[in-house]
């Protein structure tokens, strides 16, 4: 696949425009957006066909990590409403401990969950982006935790790494789970009514995302446990997941995704 950048804050080294690509909206939550920017511009670029990737961010976000450079290059939702999206994706965020109404830019994620019922014609929510859709909608009965769910596992042989703190349950009567275990919760759920992909892990990550996420929540004292099925015999982060990542990306980007 080829993919193409339309703005973002790491550019690829050739920026050829392409005609025929699926137009993907990239909600971008995550505090090291160039990380994640990198993480789903590689993931994409191995899968068939091609992409046209666009990073946003909610018009009332209140950006904390470079907010400067942010600024100058993402777009803002609000600028987008007129546009329309073979493919809409949600990242997590670091807010997943919070009350959904004390996240700063809460009403216009719900509106944003409405608008792409008209302009998106399927959805993939990840981690927060996946509990707050799902809460939001009524679709998901999410439970949050004041513990943290950390490390790579694999439910109904679907391996993801998870860091979050809430759970979906199992017995889930109004959209269609495939993937999940009793302790882990449901990590990978369906809704045809508005073809809505809801990831509670994320399977964009490089190898050592969750171990750097580890060791910055140390540095700030919070006392993590240490990932669980990450490291090999020798402590070295493993990327255990890039299959079925390709698969569960692939059959959400490619499987009958037609544009409103």
């Amino acid at each position: 696949m080829a993919v193409y950048l339309r703005n973002g804050i790491t550019k690829p080294d050739s920026q050829l425009e392409l005609i025929d690509a699926k137009e993907i909206l990239i909600l971008n939550l995550m505090p090291n957006r160039a990380e994640t920017e990198r993480q789903f511009t590689r993931l994409f670029a191995t899968l068939p066909g091609n992409v046209a990737l666009t990073f946003a961010i909610p018009g009332t976000h209140q950006v904390k990590n470079q907010p400067a450079l942010v600024y100058q290059h993402y777009a803002r939702w609000p600028d987008l409403r007129d546009e329309y999206f073979h493919g809409l994706i949600v990242t997590g965020a670091p807010v997943d401990q919070l009350p959904l109404a004390q996240v700063t830019y809460w009403e216009e994620y719900v509106a944003i969950l409405k608008w792409r019922l008209t302009h998106v014609a399927k959805s993939l929510f990840t981690c927060w982006g996946a509990f707050a859709a799902g809460v939001a909608e009524e679709v998901i009965a999410a439970t949050q935790h004041s513990y943290k769910i950390t490390g790579v596992y694999t439910t109904n042989a679907i391996t993801m790494p998870h860091s979050r703190y809430f759970s979906f349950p199992l017995d889930n009567a109004k959209i269609h789970v495939k993937a999940g275990t009793k302790s882990l919760g449901a990590t990978w759920l369906f809704d045809e009514t508005t073809h809505s992909t809801y990831l509670s892990g994320h399977l964009e990550y490089a190898a050592d995302t969750l171990y750097q996420e580890y060791l910055r929540d140390q540095a700030k004292g919070l006392q993590p446990s240490l990932p669980e099925n990450l490291l090999d015999a020798k402590g070295n982060p493993v990327q255990s997941w890039q299959v079925d990542a390709q698969q569960i990306f692939n059959e959400w980007l490619n499987k009958e995704l037609t544009r409103n």
